[in-house]
């Protein structure tokens, strides 16, 4: 009896060891919306971790974001890997204070799955004029630096 409930139970072990996957989504900042028909890639490493960060992976393989912004990959093996997107007309937004566009991470058996949440943004055009405020004549030669202000904080005393 105990030799069949021990049975029982390596079987029902194994059965219930999960696949490695690979899960997330692109989305516009601010917005959150999809950004379907992104590029994105997944790199294997394999089970020793890289120890630079252009190390050489042992495959690769290509996806497309779905309507959603949703991608998923289901890797034959467990190991190190790395996922990165990309979209003609986009680039990385800063929305935890740097622009990443690619992510490195582990997948074990304890931790199969992993989950990845890109932003992408389209690049903006700010045109104006500046004037002087006491001529109101446009300042020549002005070199005019625009960039979005990400995790600060004001002081308030």
């Amino acid at each position: 009896m105990r030799i069949l409930f021990l049975a029982i139970a390596l079987a029902a072990g194994l059965l219930a060891q999960t696949a490695p996957e690979i899960r997330g989504t692109v989305q516009e900042p601010g917005t959150n919306a999809p950004v379907p028909n992104s590029e994105v890639t997944l790199e294997y490493y394999g089970a020793t971790q890289p120890r630079m960060s252009a190390a050489p992976f042992q495959s690769s393989t290509k996806t497309q974001t779905d309507d959603f912004g949703k991608f998923s990959f289901h890797p034959a093996d467990f190991g190190y890997f790395a996922v990165r997107v990309k979209k003609d007309g986009y680039t990385p937004s800063a929305q935890t204070g740097f622009a990443m566009n690619f992510e490195n991470f582990l997948l074990t058996a304890d931790a199969p799955l992993h989950e990845s949440h890109f932003f992408l943004t389209r690049p903006a055009t700010i045109t104006g004029r500046v004037v002087d405020e006491a001529t109101d004549k446009p300042i020549a030669n002005l070199k005019v630096a625009a960039a979005r202000a990400t995790n600060f904080a004001i002081g308030l005393s």
